[in-house]
């Protein structure tokens, strides 16, 4: 059961050499510096769904064992909610400002717009978030940790890292932040 963490956590050092080598090659030091920054903020942010994750994950095992579907269910919306509900309101101060999230991890940078825009675009996708985690958490739950394990390794390197690889040759270093999102 805990192969789809683990496959999620190897997935996520992937995808780190991936951006940070198409950075390197396409970007400047500052455009890799904003990036990590970003990427950390974002990080930071996910850190309750993680939380979260973790407490559901025995509450839908349970349930389901008890073949309480109907529970399964409520609790899977009550943790979204819950997870919703912390990071919607963060996510909104985060989008109005920016460069006083952003001034935390690089303090004394003067931000573009284009930088600040980027940032935007990689936090959009942030409120639908606690629907994907909680939803790769019931399946480990459910017995189905196989598909918790393709959905991951087929997101990272199915989709992420030819993404990451295409979307900046059309774009620049902005399609690294539409094709986070995109994914």
């Amino acid at each position: 059961l805990g192969v789809p963490a683990m496959i999620s956590s190897s997935m996520g050092v992937v995808q780190a050499i991936v951006v940070f080598n198409v950075l390197s090659a396409i970007g400047t030091e500052e455009d890799i510096a904003f990036f990590g920054a970003a990427w950390r903020v974002l990080l930071f942010m996910l850190t309750p769904l993680f939380g979260l994750m973790r407490a559901f994950q025995p509450v839908a095992g349970i349930n389901y064992g008890a073949g309480r579907w109907d529970r399964v269910r409520m609790h899977y919306w009550i943790f979204v909610a819950a997870g919703s509900a912390v990071v919607f309101p963060i996510w909104v101060f985060m989008g109005l400002n920016p460069e006083a999230v952003l001034s935390v991890m690089l303090p004394g940078i003067e931000f573009s717009d284009t930088d600040l825009g980027r940032f935007r675009v990689l936090i959009l996708v942030l409120p639908v978030l606690p629907l994907v985690f909680t939803a790769l958490s019931l399946l480990p739950a459910i017995e189905r940790p196989g598909k918790a394990t393709l959905v991951s390794v087929t997101r990272q390197l199915g989709f992420y890292v030819p993404v990451m690889l295409i979307a900046p040759q059309f774009f620049g270093v902005s399609g690294i932040y539409y094709g986070a999102t995109a994914i």
